[in-house]
């Protein structure tokens, strides 16, 4: 289980899994679900580690008319770890599924042509 959070930097490493098996466990100790690989990592540490490969990146021409407002504010509001590559900013999620239900979310607030959804494949994928 991946719960990527900011405010994990003031938690140790180790003690990132028990806080994720305890609210786990609070919220549904009465199913028979066991937490086997709790991993808790900064958004930061998330993205450069590989585990947000999909991603949304807004492309916005003049000709679309829409203010940067707009964009933020969609994507503040569609899901996924918002992290900043150089000067753009992108939507990062973990599987294609929550990436493409971000971008339906993206598309019902902005429906023009401007999100691009994308997988950042690792330096290995396709070598062979």
């Amino acid at each position: 289980m991946l719960v990527v959070w900011d405010q994990w930097q003031d938690f140790p490493i180790p003690a990132r899994s028990n806080v994720i098996i305890d609210a786990f466990t609070r919220a549904f100790g009465g199913e028979d679900v066991v937490v086997r690989v709790p991993i808790g990592l900064t958004s930061g540490e998330a993205f450069s580690q590989g585990y947000l490969r999909y991603q949304i990146s807004p492309m916005v021409r003049k000709s679309d008319h829409i203010n940067p407002k707009q964009v933020r504010d969609a994507m503040a509001t569609a899901g996924g770890v918002l992290v900043r590559v150089g000067e753009a900013q992108q939507l990062r999620f973990p599987t294609r599924a929550q990436a493409e239900e971000a971008y339906r979310r993206l598309v019902e607030k902005i429906n023009k042509p401007i999100w691009a959804l994308s997988e950042e494949l690792s330096p290995t994928s396709g070598s062979g």
